[in-house]
């Protein structure tokens, strides 16, 4: 349990003194005074104000030879931020590896444009103590961030803060304070190539997905002034099927816009400057598009320009931020250019602070789907998945979740209340197919998901279905059915398409698998082999006084959900790794560790 935090600190602790006590004798380290209270709330943060120098290094305009520094640390979680002193020798500029150093916070006696000292892999350049992790004892911590800011110090005096071969990073767009916001976007090196043959404006149409107040604005489509589409992101069927959109502008420029070493634009003036700077005009260039947003509350700006992944490579996407406009007055007749100086002038020709939406995510399955995805041959392959019960619909999820795009779930059952101790689906979808349940829900989890789903039984003479069965690369049969295994050459599968199909057995313990191209697969061999099984599953169902039946697909079968996703993960994982064998017949069997303890229900 956590201490609770102190209206006001009396004593700083222990470690701070130790701290303050070893800086005394830093080189490039004098400490100004000694540890009070700062910050807001008042009184929950010790401050300790220190004058670091430049060791070895030529003062610059940006970085004089010593300047005023606060180390501030919370002694609640023990966190620890280097800032810029509100007065004094003071760093103004904002350089790279910095939040936005525009405000003087005079009440916390500090600038906004903290360090990015917290982590030796966030931010700060790889090649500065980067094999360090910070530090978990507070007095090391303090000197810890304290050695990182003078290291910065130096590296923003010499220009090499950002240095060729690291990951490319942002300006600071918390221009106005924190107010939040998220513009989800869909780019890679395809739609680049798109953007660098368009125009310099146009419309975008966004739509809000999640939460009304806290989700995320996606840009839905990118059109020209006259409607005509530029880029158009494969955007899945969640996405595209969102009702509500609003309409936004953009402007294309070729480079990010930067005011000094690496500030994002804080007001009009800077934001023209900078664009300027390109050789674009930008008044020429947005005359034309006010006219589209009067009357659109909340209306967006989206300033774009191609960036590398890394410093000193080439640019591989496109980057947008959106930038909140002021309402726009309304045009009267024979006002417009009037009307179209005005609203320039409201937007970006005065010093009012810029209202950026601070954070842009990019939501192509690259870039959000590398934390947990499959291999990029599974991921492209059109699946149908037949049996949306327990097993279908744990290894639907994990699959969408993981990359696949195109998927079809085939399943004639509806959803009961008593499904609900082992299945995705919920109360809410009682009594619905759980094909089309499954599909609705899966496309809410992947937004770039295709999924569908079909409340059939198989064989079917429902086109879409039928269309479906004959397109797919991968059949996966979950539905523990020897029925099907015998229907399946009535589908009308691809000759070459791979058929993987699983069940687990009682209790989950073993997962069977058995696995063929469509062309080679052959039901009498899987009973052959799994007739052993069968009689195991049979003999120990009776030995529980089950019904006469075996397998999860029994709705009284005891399956712990835990041991379900055991089993499902572990299949998902040979499915990743037989799709991929183009020829070859699998038929294996996956025991768990350590059988349940099960016994019939009374």
């Amino acid at each position: 349990m956590s201490r609770q935090r102190p209206a006001i600190l009396s004593e700083p602790p222990l470690a701070l003194w130790a701290a303050e006590a070893y800086l005394r004798a830093r080189a490039g380290v004098a400490v100004s005074s000694a540890w009070a209270p700062t910050f807001v709330p008042p009184g929950t943060w010790w401050g300790l104000p220190v004058r670091l120098g430049l060791l070895g290094v030529e003062a610059t305009d940006d970085v004089p030879v010593a300047s005023d520094w606060v180390v501030a640390v919370d002694p609640e979680s023990e966190t620890v931020r280097v800032y810029p002193a509100a007065e004094g020798d003071v760093v103004t500029a904002t350089f790279g590896h910095q939040d936005f150093n525009g405000r003087a916070e005079r009440s916390w006696g500090v600038r906004s444009g903290y360090l990015c000292t917290a982590s030796s892999t966030h931010k700060l350049a790889q090649a500065r103590a980067a094999e360090y992790d910070e530090p978990a004892n507070l007095y090391e911590r303090v000197l810890w961030h304290v050695d990182r800011a003078l290291d910065w110090l130096r590296d923003a005096a010499t220009g090499r803060l950002h240095k060729a071969g690291e990951p490319f990073e942002l300006p600071d767009y918390k221009t106005g304070g924190r107010r939040p916001g998220t513009l989800a976007v869909y780019e890679d090196a395809a739609a680049l190539a798109a953007w660098r043959d368009a125009p310099r404006v146009g419309l975008a149409e966004i739509v809000r997905v999640g939460h009304r107040e806290h989700g995320v604005d996606a840009v839905r489509e990118w059109r020209d002034l006259d409607g005509h589409e530029i880029v158009q992101p494969p955007w899945g069927t969640h996405v595209t099927e969102l009702n509500g959109h609003q309409r936004a502008a953009w402007i294309r420029l070729d480079e990010l816009p930067v005011v000094g070493p690496w500030q994002a634009p804080a007001s009009g003036p800077e934001l023209l400057t900078a664009v300027r700077a390109q050789g674009l005009d930008p008044r020429e260039l947005l005359e034309p598009v006010w006219r589209h947003l009067r009357g659109v509350p909340g209306a967006l700006l989206l300033v774009g320009a191609p960036i590398p992944p890394r410093f000193g490579e080439s640019a591989s996407t496109m980057h947008w931020q959106a930038l909140r406009l002021p309402a726009l007055g309304k045009e009267k007749p024979r006002t417009r250019a009037t009307r179209d100086n005005k609203d320039f002038a409201q937007v970006l020709g005065h010093a009012r602070t810029l209202d950026w939406v601070p954070t842009t995510e990019n939501w192509h399955p690259d870039v959000i789907g590398n934390r947990g995805r499959l291999r990029r041959e599974i991921r492209e392959m059109a699946v149908v998945l037949i049996g949306a019960g327990a097993l279908g619909s744990v290894v639907a999820d994990m699959l969408v979740r993981m990359g696949v795009r195109l998927l079809v779930v085939v399943d004639h059952d509806r959803y009961e209340a008593g499904n609900g101790v082992r299945h995705r689906l919920t109360l809410g979808e009682i009594g619905t197919l759980k094909a089309l349940a499954l599909a609705a829900q899966l496309n809410a989890s992947n937004p770039s998901a295709r999924v569908r789903g079909y409340g059939v039984s198989l064989p079917s003479d429902v086109p879409d279905v039928v269309g479906a069965l004959a397109e797919a690369d991968l059949v996966i049969d979950c539905t523990a059915s020897d029925t099907l295994l015998e229907d399946l050459p009535a589908l009308g599968l691809k000759p070459d398409a791979r058929v993987v199909s699983g069940s687990v057995g009682l209790g989950a313990n073993q997962l069977y698998v058995f696995a063929d191209r469509a062309d080679q697969f052959s039901a009498t061999a899987f009973d052959a082999w799994f007739s052993r099984h069968r009689r195991r599953e049979h003999a120990a169902a009776a030995d529980l006084g089950l019904p006469q039946a075996s397998g999860c697909w029994h709705p009284v079968t005891p399956v712990p959900y835990h041991r379900l996703l055991r089993q499902a993960g572990l299949f998902v994982e040979r499915i990743e790794a037989l799709a991929a064998v183009p020829a070859e017949r699998a038929a294996e069997v996956y025991s768990l560790d350590v059988p349940p303890a099960l016994r019939a229900a009374a």
